[in-house]
């Protein structure tokens, strides 16, 4: 079988998004650490958000119908975010949610 016989059942995600907010303040790194550590009590708190077992890059937040991403970049003074849902346009209304928490940090930039 070719790989295109392999894959050719499963199913492409229907939405996805990537962001990266600048963190504008000296210190990013562990500004970037505050922002994940928060963000991984915000998701706990969730009432349907679920942070993925065994994950050791960043959080990973399991949704009923995707996934987030939420890291520090090793180099650069950014908060990368992935976001993938199955759902039609979906990605925007989590990102959404997202940039609601992202909001309180005053040092990142959501241009």
């Amino acid at each position: 079988g070719s790989i295109d016989q392999l894959i050719e059942g499963l199913e492409e995600p229907k939405d996805q998004i990537e962001f990266r907010p600048n963190i504008t303040c000296e210190d990013f790194s562990s500004y970037a650490d505050l922002i994940i550590s928060l963000f991984n009590t915000y998701v706990i708190n969730h009432p349907i958000w679920k942070l993925t077992p065994n994950n050791f890059e960043g959080i990973h937040v399991t949704l009923p119908n995707g996934w987030i991403l939420l890291r520090k970049s090793l180099h650069d003074p950014k908060i990368p975010i992935n976001i993938e849902t199955n759902n039609k346009n979906g990605a925007i209304e989590i990102k959404l949610e997202v940039l609601e928490f992202l909001r309180q940090f005053k040092d990142l930039e959501l241009s």
